[in-house]
């Protein structure tokens, strides 16, 4: 490229290595306020640098520059540069995986009126090997519901908690939570429509408030707490909890408040928690009330450490 002007903050160029519709994905910045090549990766629009180039490289007046972009399949990146036409210059290498397989290419001019026509480009080439995705996705009963609060105080929020009791690091892309209404499963929320991996045995808290959730239930590990944009509605004395993916059902579970203790003289804001993994879902005396000591919620607090 040519750039036939002093690039700046108010005048530079992206290229966006790869982005989708919603801005996940790279791009190589070359100017800004430090005058330099930098790739940055973009979570929802909301770009963070992840190569600092060298601070100063294209402080010039009239900058002509190749740029090269190098990912492997594992996410390891190396980004090269050269000036009027001379050698290759690293200008760093990260590992980041964050965004898979989004889908576009482009560039992105930055700038003031009197910078619009001082931008060139030639001999530009996108390549890489076809992706076939073959990571296992969640059989029947491979992910289960394994908690669920549905009648919280006022102010606090419904949580249904799933682990992976499978021996596989699974795909739950498109992994639904729903309901039923009229006898017939309904009202599915998606947990993620990204590549998301879970481990085996690894527990996810799916909840609409993450923000409340951890305030009334300060032990928390956040990074497992996944924040949907909304819950389907549970009814506050029974109803079912359903866990879909592709039209199969993964796994549900009919609550209501019969399996709590008997002695608690109040169940509002008490999980439902499951005793074995092992056990099917559906049976009722494989589900116990959470404990006081661990906030009502056992698992929330301290199945991340290791105990039970």
């Amino acid at each position: 490229m040519i750039l036939d002007f002093s690039p700046s903050s108010s005048n530079y160029v992206e290229l966006l290595i790869a982005q989708d519709q919603d801005e996940n994905g790279y791009f190589i910045r070359i100017g800004g306020s430090d005058d330099e090549v930098s790739l940055f990766k973009s979570p929802n629009g909301q770009p963070s640098k992840i190569i600092d180039g060298l601070d100063g490289y294209v402080d010039s007046s009239f900058v002509q520059l190749s740029v090269q972009v190098i990912r492997d399949s594992l996410g390891n990146w190396q980004v090269y540069t050269s000036r009027y036409e001379s050698g290759l210059l690293l200008q760093g290498e990260v590992h980041d995986n964050t965004h898979l397989f989004p889908q576009v290419f482009g560039i992105k001019c930055v700038f003031t009126s009197s910078r619009s026509n001082k931008f060139f480009y030639d001999n530009i080439e996108v390549s890489g090997k076809a992706f076939l995705d073959t990571f296992p996705i969640p059989q029947k009963n491979d992910v289960i519901i394994n908690e669920i609060i549905f009648n919280p105080l006022d102010g606090e929020v419904d949580f249904v908690e799933i682990i992976n009791r499978s021996n596989k690091n699974l795909n739950i892309k498109d992994l639904q939570i729903g309901n039923y209404y009229a006898r017939v499963p309904d009202n599915f929320k998606s947990i993620t429509k990204e590549y998301f991996f879970m481990a085996p045995q690894e527990i996810l808290v799916l909840c609409n408030s993450k923000s409340k959730l951890l305030q009334y239930l300060p032990n928390t590990e956040p990074s497992k707490v996944l924040e949907l944009e909304s819950m389907p509605a549970y009814n506050n004395d029974q109803g079912t909890s359903v866990i879909l993916l592709d039209s199969v059902i993964i796994d549900e579970f009919s609550y209501s408040e019969e399996p709590h203790f008997e002695l608690l003289a109040e169940v509002k804001s008490v999980s439902l928690e499951r005793i074995n993994t092992e056990i099917p879902t559906s049976q009722n005396s494989n589900w116990h009330s959470a404990s006081e000591a661990s906030y009502f919620a056992t698992s929330l607090t301290n199945k991340f450490s290791g105990s039970n």
